[in-house]
């Protein structure tokens, strides 16, 4: 069975103007604010909209990842072809933002979600973390105790459950 194919994956779209065109697609759903920055290994979006700030991370595979050493059919590349191959996976990269952050604005402008369903997990909080940040060491401590709630809350308990 052939891979599937990835989005984007032959895109000639400089990051450059994805990045002007995410920040056209924010003012056309009326953020008020905008900013990106990138360091090697991420880049970073940010904006304000409906008196909500949200920061996106983009993160980048490392350089010298295998799949950028190698071809499909594994075959060392030269430096030059791996700096393409990591170039494009950064452009394909920029080119799914866009095509998530479209989907999210779309389903907030159409009433599917509210900002915060579609933003969740992007939102910042006022110590400058995201709500992913946040959360994500007590929903690991969470997991650890198996102290979750119920699947359907309003069920019985299980019989295990029951016993203790």
């Amino acid at each position: 069975m052939p891979a599937a194919r990835r989005y984007a994956e032959k895109t000639e779209v400089p990051e450059s103007k994805s990045k002007v065109e995410i920040e056209q697609l924010l003012i056309r759903y009326g953020a008020t604010e905008f900013a990106s920055y990138w360091r090697e290994n991420h880049a970073a979006i940010g904006f304000c909209l409906r008196e909500r700030l949200v920061r996106i991370m983009l993160p980048f595979p490392p350089a010298d990842d295998r799949a950028f050493r190698y071809t499909a059919a594994g075959y060392l590349r030269g430096p030059r072809q791996q700096k393409e191959a990591y170039e494009q996976e950064r452009r394909r990269r920029w080119r799914a933002l866009i095509l998530v952050l479209k989907a999210k604005l779309e389903a907030v402008e159409s009433g599917i979600l509210s900002l915060e369903e579609a933003f969740f997990a992007d939102l910042v909080l006022p110590t400058g973390q995201t709500l992913s940040e946040w959360f994500a060491p007590q929903l690991q401590r969470l997991y650890e105790t198996g102290a979750l709630p119920p699947l359907l809350p309003g069920l019985p308990p299980a019989p295990e459950e029951r016993r203790g």
